[in-house]
């Protein structure tokens, strides 16, 4: 029982991390998506955050008695869960291919399904943030600019001065009458659902 609970603690440690890298860069998934597509964003990201913990998980298992041995084992645990990026990237041959030496390793696979994952999420979430926008940027300019303007103010993660920077750049956006209407509140909208600036009008 000790070690099946070491284990679940290496596999959780990696979910984890996963689960982070994932949210860092698309953000948790959005509840507004319809529900094929909703399935579908969450059987990528729930399956890859699952696919690492198995990762993790068996990586301790395989080296629990090896490089882990002199470890405690809850600590070792949590070593393999967090470190279990760093095994896939080991090269375990080199194989000389056209004069060119090439490393064969985990990486590879890794990254590459990694890459596949990534590219379906980003898929689905873009979609979803054109359809968002598009039905945002109906409002009326001084609408999106309140929005904007008290989406930056309460923002407790943001510095005073990208605060500022933010503030003015909305600001600019929403009177600068040298740029069509239909332009500006696209961009705002987009700021608004992707706390991203876009380019600058």
């Amino acid at each position: 029982m000790e070690l099946l609970c070491q284990v679940g603690l290496a596999g959780l440690t990696a979910g984890i991390l996963t689960y982070c890298d994932l949210d860092t860069v698309f953000d948790a998934p959005p509840h507004t998506l319809r529900w094929p597509a909703w399935f579908r964003l969450l059987a990528w990201w729930w399956g890859f955050v699952l696919a690492n913990v198995l990762l993790g998980s068996g990586l301790y298992y395989a080296l629990r008695e090896t490089y882990l041995k002199d470890l405690n084992p809850w600590l070792g645990a949590v070593v393999a869960g967090a470190g279990y990026t760093a095994f896939v990237r080991l090269k375990f041959t080199t194989v000389s291919f056209h004069g060119k030496d090439t490393p064969i390793g985990l990486e590879t696979l890794y990254e590459g399904i990694k890459s596949l994952v990534h590219k379906r999420i980003n898929r689905i979430i873009r979609l979803w943030r054109m359809e968002q926008c598009a039905s945002l940027a109906v409002s009326n300019i001084n609408d999106l600019r309140q929005r904007a303007l008290l989406m930056v103010g309460s923002d407790a993660l943001i510095s005073e001065e990208s605060r500022g920077v933010a503030t003015n750049w909305i600001e600019q956006v929403a009177n600068d009458e040298s740029t069509p209407d239909e332009d500006r509140r696209r961009h705002l909208a987009l700021f608004i659902i992707t706390e991203r600036r876009p380019s600058q009008p």
